[in-house]
């Protein structure tokens, strides 16, 4: 549940922080991305366990690494594209602020949502 809360308040900040540079954010989040992917890989590399699959994933890391890596590089102008579209979203949202508030609903509802969900399963594993 705090792990949940701290993704929000994350999505929140980044929300916020793309009305400051939408260009620059967009290819800072493509390529932190990236590097939490090879930092993941080799943490799944270096970890010491008896489990076989954790050299399956951290392979499956690897190659979503570099299959993103090289689309990332051939479609270097659509990404630019997209940007653009980002900068009108984020020019739009700071003539209509009222805009905010319905991120920010959406959020709560699919938080309470996914609470619903997990009301739902305990009600259900528990009835035997």
């Amino acid at each position: 549940m705090l792990c949940l809360l701290i993704a929000i308040g994350v999505s929140l900040l980044f929300a916020f922080t793309v009305h400051c540079e939408p260009k620059k954010l967009m290819w800072i989040t493509i390529y932190t991305s990236l590097i939490i992917i090879v930092a993941l890989a080799a943490i799944l590399f270096s970890y010491k366990t008896n489990n076989p699959s954790k050299i399956l994933i951290a392979i499956v890391l690897l190659v979503l690494f570099i299959i993103i890596g090289v689309s990332v590089y051939f479609q270097q102008k659509q990404i630019s594209l997209a940007a653009i579209f980002l900068a009108e979203a984020t020019r739009f949202t700071w003539k209509k602020p009222s805009t905010f508030f319905y991120v920010v609903l959406f959020m709560a509802l699919t938080f309470g949502f996914f609470v619903m969900l997990i009301q739902e399963y305990r009600g259900l594993v528990s009835v035997k």
